[in-house]
């Protein structure tokens, strides 16, 4: 799977099926590799949260790409 990271994301959380959660940054995200479920991407700062994006992660990561300069 391709993942499209939006420009501004920091971190990302996977949410199961089971509803279990994890928090980790983006260039940390391989650890997420084998577990399905719907990821978040978040910018995360020290007092504010902001969601950007939601999306169906099937636990394979062929390559993550960025969002930035593209036309929406």
């Amino acid at each position: 799977m391709v993942l499209i990271k939006p420009h501004k994301a920091t971190h990302a959380v996977l949410e199961t099926n089971e509803g279990k959660k994890a928090t980790v940054e983006v260039t940390d995200l391989d650890t997420l590799v084998g577990v399905k479920g719907k990821l978040t991407w978040m910018r995360l700062g020290p007092k504010s949260r902001e969601i950007l994006k939601t999306e169906t992660f099937d636990g394979k990561i062929e390559e993550i790409i960025s969002d930035y300069r593209k036309k929406r």
